[in-house]
């Protein structure tokens, strides 16, 4: 079996080749196989859906995605990466994850735009077809990021703690469903 264990407040990815070592004690929250299925942590807030093989995670209904090299947005994750997005989240706080991520994506979005700048200004002293179409890329991918920063800048800090969502989330189960 391979899958995301937790075990106290530390999310440990375990696979296939480390089967003999797992043992009963662990709670798996992701077992990874071709059912697909939604798993909701930290009161709600996380959701992780897992589909032949492949693990998105969102946040207060936005999609963590990655930045590829070839400027596109991927929003399917490796079990060991979206281990560390948990451990990270478990750790900081989900409100301290989402603006370390919208941070990084600001920076990414400075560095974009001053590379398409440079292009810009080079294309108005010689044009290129190429660099031209490169440059129609990058302007793409700014505006694309530009949408999802828009996404976590709405995004409002609840000033509550992670416990205060789970408990709360765990109520309203228990409660009504």
């Amino acid at each position: 079996m391979e899958g995301i264990f937790k075990d106290g407040n530390v999310y440990v990815y375990i696979d296939k080749h480390s089967e003999n070592q797992i043992k009963d004690n662990g709670v798996c929250i992701i077992e990874n196989d071709y059912n697909s299925k939604i798993i909701n942590l930290f009161g709600g807030r996380v959701k992780m859906k897992i589909y032949n093989y492949k693990v998105s995670i969102s946040i207060d209904g936005i999609v963590i995605e990655e930045i590829t090299s070839d400027c596109n947005f991927v929003s399917c994750h490796s079990l060991g990466k979206i281990t560390a997005f948990l451990n990270q989240i478990e750790n900081l706080g989900v409100d301290s994850f989402l603006e370390n991520y919208k941070l990084q994506l600001q920076q990414i979005k400075l560095e974009f735009e001053s590379y398409a700048d440079g292009i810009q200004q080079e294309l108005a002293i010689n044009y290129d077809e190429k660099k031209a179409e490169e440059l129609s890329k990058y302007k793409k991918f700014i505006l694309t990021l530009g949408c999802v920063i828009f996404a976590l800048l709405i995004n409002m800090n609840a000033g509550l703690q992670n416990q205060d969502y789970i408990n709360a989330y765990d109520n309203i189960i228990n409660t009504y469903f």
